[in-house]
């Protein structure tokens, strides 16, 4: 194992020396990796192969096309009249309830505190730390989620 490692980090280091200087060792690894990120052909439905530029687009683009388009669209109340329900009429209305201060407060005490929360870049554990100041203000935004269905 030790080394495996030893020569991975020679590799790595080899890399950073040589990479600099543009050598025809850099210009491989360019090509190869060029070679490797590029798509030569594929085969069209009748399993012709084509190389053409034009006919791959044409090709992945029909295949993404077919993947992504219902081939029979129907309506999704047909669909959603069809599904048998999995809970309980007392769980459905108890998940019609609105949401309460406590409930969100549960939540928040029962995370990991050094996790981040997201794109503001405060941790759980500020949250839990600082509840009774953020406390009504996270409530509110909660709320509003569950009311509106967007966080604002």
């Amino acid at each position: 194992m030790e080394e495996k490692m030893f020569w991975k980090q020679k590799s790595r280091v080899q890399w950073l020396n040589e990479r600099e200087k543009n050598t025809s060792f850099f210009h491989s690894k360019m090509v190869t990796r060029r070679r490797q990120n590029h798509i030569r052909g594929l085969e069209d439905w009748d399993e012709v192969w084509m190389e053409r530029e034009a006919d791959i687009h044409r090709i992945a683009g029909s295949y993404l096309n077919d993947i992504f388009t219902s081939c029979h669209p129907t309506s999704i109340l047909k669909i959603v009249g069809s599904v048998e329900p999995c809970i309980t009429e007392a769980e459905g209305t108890n998940l019609l309830l609105p949401v309460t201060p406590e409930e969100v407060f549960e939540i928040v005490k029962h995370m990991n505190p050094s996790k981040s929360l997201g794109l503001d870049s405060f941790t759980r554990g500020f949250f839990q730390h600082y509840w009774q100041v953020v406390g009504d203000d996270v409530f509110k935004l909660v709320k509003s989620f569950f009311s509106l269905g967007t966080l604002t």
